[in-house]
């Protein structure tokens, strides 16, 4: 295990350094008057994603006792979800973001046996408009409304 996550942790930094590289050739722009170019999430995110995987690096060589991790051999749930995701992805594309997240949503908790209905339903309903409304209006950008609704 600590030798994955050696290996894991050089990778990380690699892309890393990949990414905050590529992002220097960005145009310059500022996004409003916060002075934040198109550059700045990819390197802020790339420089955390340097720094976690050099924690990872240096921890992986002061354990000395390897853990033992039990997986589960029933990966039916694993597959359920990523087709419940890959089906969502489609979705997007079909009946736009805000029916199709509200859909994946109350499909996801229902999978996951959340027994409120009341719950879902709410949950589902205010995570969906809050996301959709903070993306139309203040960051300005239109979120797929799907070719049936257009």
């Amino acid at each position: 295990m600590l030798k994955a996550d050696r290996i894991f942790s050089v990778i990380l930094g690699i892309i890393s350094v990949m990414v905050f590289y590529l992002s220097t050739t960005f145009e310059v722009g500022f996004i409003i008057d916060s002075g934040l170019g198109a550059d700045f999430f990819p390197k802020a995110i790339s420089v955390i994603l340097f720094s976690l995987s050099l924690i990872l690096f240096i921890k992986s060589f002061e354990s000395k006792k390897c853990s033992e991790i039990i997986f589960s051999k029933n990966y039916k749930n694993v597959l359920i979800t990523i087709s419940y995701f890959l089906v969502y992805i489609g979705a997007i594309n079909i009946i736009g973001y805000l029916l199709a997240t509200i859909c994946f949503l109350i499909g996801m908790f229902k999978f996951l046996k959340v027994n409120s209905n009341k719950l879902i339903i709410s949950y589902s309903l205010i995570f969906s408009i809050f996301i959709w409304y903070i993306f139309n209006n203040i960051f300005n950008i239109n979120l797929p409304v799907g070719i049936i609704f257009y």
